[in-house]
């Protein structure tokens, strides 16, 4: 039933679409919302708990909606630091007792981004930016509205209102948003998929055989298996909110080929950068002006991203490299090109301990890892063809992304490039190229990855 799912895919989405297309234009949101109700009881069926959990938080959701608003400028601050509080509180305990283990408690999916949605509507309606919606339907559909509950994008409770009140289809708007569905789901199956069975594979066979390109190698793998994991579940999201006729913003380039090691994590979810900014960076910036409060600010924002993948404390110790990195002096805000390709893979390198340590049970079982990798005498990278079962996906992985490289990375300035003639033609070879992949990947790979589709977070330990 997830966003990849066969059943989500050929018959959730076109159902959906269906409702949405007859139904008023008025009640499309109230449309919207019970959809996204659905989805979520439906994908945490098995998980009692875990939907009393998410129940009692949208209780609580819609009960500060339509709670009247306090007279006294105090009495406003204490009821947002309330709203901010609660579901801040429970994501926390949740996040630990999956951590670490417990047996009677499921981690229920997207309640990262249900707080995150919480605390947005909270200080939204403190500020005065959003309306109160028009029914409590509209606010659970908020919170639960189920493209961006498995990787973003975090939309701001002001945003969604306003752009959902007169949901609207278009056929450019259809056709983007099925190109960027295909596109997330290829990232998604036939490249996350085959490099996280591969690092899962190749972490298993370190514990016998190891040695220094063999452990650089993993962090690599690590790295593009996390890219991938995460933008095309968020590519998907986009593709499915422009098919509903929402337009969902995009505040991160292509992080893949970042320069600065804060992008890859901050900007990961497509808007968790710019959420972080509006509700952590700027509000500390007014308390603390001058320089160091702009350090305190930055710090803050780096490491609460950090803990919004996985809250444990050692993980801030594996996002060291990327801090020392981030703290190297630069004039220019975009470097030279040449420099640019040599600063690509210092933050990819400092961002793979990271991304790598997300993977472990035990983070610090990376230590172990790196010293007996270098210790170790042997050196030949040969040993990850023994590593790998299938290493044929892998090769097919590869394949893939070339081919996908001038349709997602390139496909821009092709056509900001291209004479008036031949701009048809790109845009018809880009599409041809992205179905064959996608058709590819559903047919021939979907069917070996299952779990990969059907988990919300198969980059993380704790839902495995």
């Amino acid at each position: 039933m997830q966003l990849t799912g066969p059943v989500f895919l050929f018959l959730l989405l076109p159902l959906s679409l269906l409702i949405l297309r007859i139904s008023p234009v008025r009640y499309r949101r109230t449309a919207l919302s019970a959809v996204s109700l659905y989805w979520y009881a439906m994908v945490n069926m098995g998980n009692v708990v875990g939907l009393m959990h998410i129940l009692l938080l949208m209780v609580i959701g819609t009960l500060y909606v339509y709670l009247p608003m306090p007279r006294s400028a105090t009495g406003g601050k204490i009821r947002a630091i309330i709203g901010i509080t609660i579901p801040l509180t429970s994501f926390v305990f949740a996040r630990l007792l999956a951590e670490y283990g417990s047996s009677w408690y499921v981690y229920p999916i997207g309640l990262a981004y249900i707080t995150l949605a919480m605390i947005s509507l909270v200080v939204d309606m403190a500020r005065g930016d959003t309306i109160r919606p028009r029914n409590p339907l509209d606010v659970v559909g908020y919170l639960l509205f189920f493209p961006t509950l498995v990787a973003g994008p975090i939309l701001r409770s002001k945003y969604y209102f306003d752009h959902t009140e007169e949901l609207r289809f278009s056929s450019p708007r259809l056709s983007k948003g099925i190109r960027h569905y295909m596109i997330g789901f290829i990232k998604r199956i036939a490249m996350a998929a085959v490099l996280l069975r591969a690092l899962r594979q190749l972490i298993l066979y370190m514990e016998y055989y190891t040695s220094p390109l063999l452990f650089f190698f993993l962090l690599f793998v690590s790295y593009f298996a996390f890219y991938f994991f995460f933008t095309g579940t968020a590519d998907m999201a986009r593709g499915i909110c422009a098919m509903f006729g929402l337009k969902t913003p995009r505040d991160r380039g292509h992080i893949l080929a970042s320069t600065s090691p804060d992008r890859p994590v901050c900007g990961l979810a497509l808007s968790l950068y710019n959420f972080m900014q509006d509700y952590v960076y700027r509000p500390l910036r007014r308390l603390f002006p001058g320089k160091y409060g702009h350090i305190l600010a930055r710090f803050l924002v780096f490491a609460l991203s950090i803990l919004f993948l996985r809250t444990r404390p050692e993980m801030l110790l594996f996002a060291l490299p990327m801090l020392l990195l981030l703290m190297i002096p630069r004039r220019a805000r975009r470097p030279h090109f040449a420099v640019r390709l040599l600063w690509m893979p210092l933050t990819v390198l400092s961002c793979s301990f990271f991304t790598l340590a997300i993977m472990l049970e035990r983070p610090m079982k990376l230590f172990d890892m790196m010293s007996r990798a270098f210790s170790s005498s042997g050196s030949h990278l040969y040993q990850a063809f023994k590593a790998v079962r299938d290493f044929r996906y892998l090769l097919i992985a590869f394949a893939i992304f070339l081919l996908l490289i001038p349709v997602t990375y390139l496909r821009g300035w092709f056509l900001r490039n291209a004479k008036p003639g031949l701009l048809y033609s790109v845009r018809y070879v880009a599409v041809l190229l992205t179905f064959a992949c996608f058709v590819a990947t559903l047919i021939y790979l979907l069917p070996q990855f299952p779990g990969y589709a059907d988990q919300a977070y198969g980059f993380y330990q704790y839902q495995r």
